[in-house]
């Protein structure tokens, strides 16, 4: 006959509930600290790809005179992120003239496009997306007819969006020189940021915005307005560095004066701000 000390004790019915209760108590408060980590991780490869995209855009610059390439040049023969392609170590075939709709070249550059990890933000709300990202064409500084254009082109909400305007000074390249001149505008103004989900998948000649309308809260948005990531939209600078902003401190909205809008991608003559 067994000792009371030598037998083993079940656990009660009681117990094992009670245990299974602390156990999803654990559960449903890990999960959501877990599912958050995993939206925090997929927004740091997002700015790790606005980051290479940086850092190619100055080995870029350093082989072409010290000038950063623009989202599209003035001939729209090829784009920043055409041109980007060496300089994220693709060294494959590149369709020469990417903005025709010649379907051979179109299906190469597609394919192209899909296999450059910087340019694939995991958040992206449409897989088909070729390219996730957009790169910045307003001139810098902005001038008076820049200004101009820029209203009659979209600038409030409401207006007509009337396409690129004759008068608008469309220059192909950011200059270093010229870009440091300007409220240190390397570490202060957006070079490259997420695109809108309606821009058209197949086509990247509408990667680049360059009117006001194309900012977040205007009426034909090229960049981002959604909540992509915990605190915001990712967004790449002329320094190198990224940030997540909040839409609402990236553009801040009509009617507010396109200066103000316009802050964090170029700089406006005074009495627009």
């Amino acid at each position: 006959m067994m000792s009371p000390v030598g037998r083993r004790r079940a656990f009660t019915l009681i117990e094992l509930l009670v245990v299974v209760a602390i156990i999803a108590l654990l559960v449903s408060i890990l999960l959501p600290a877990l599912g958050q980590a995993r939206k925090q991780a997929r927004s740091l490869i997002c700015s790790t790809n606005l980051r290479s995209q940086g850092q190619a855009a100055f080995l870029y610059a350093a082989d072409n005179r010290d000038v950063f390439p623009r989202g599209i040049d003035d001939e729209q023969r090829s784009s920043y992120f055409v041109r980007m392609l060496k300089y994220l170590a693709y060294d494959g075939f590149t369709p020469p003239a990417w903005w025709r709709p010649w379907p051979n070249e179109q299906t190469q550059l597609i394919a192209v496009m899909k296999t450059i990890k910087p340019y694939q933000c995991p958040d992206h709300p449409d897989p088909r997306q070729t390219v996730d990202y957009v790169s910045s064409a307003y001139p810098i500084p902005q001038t008076e007819r820049n200004i101009q254009a820029d209203v009659s082109g979209g600038g409030e909400a409401g207006d007509r969006w009337q396409g690129q305007s004759s008068d608008y000074d469309y220059a192909s390249y950011f200059k270093i020189e010229e870009l440091i001149k300007v409220r240190s505008a390397p570490a202060k103004i957006i070079y490259t940021t997420e695109g809108h989900v309606s821009l058209p998948w197949h086509n990247i000649r509408f990667h680049h915005p360059w009117w006001g309308s194309m900012l977040p809260f205007g009426t034909y948005p090229r960049i981002a307005s959604d909540q992509r990531h915990p605190g915001g939209i990712n967004a790449g600078f002329f320094d190198g560095h990224a940030e997540t902003m909040r839409l609402q401190k990236m553009d801040v909205g009509w009617p507010n004066t396109l200066g103000l809008r316009l802050r964090w991608f170029t700089t406006v003559p005074e009495q627009y701000n």
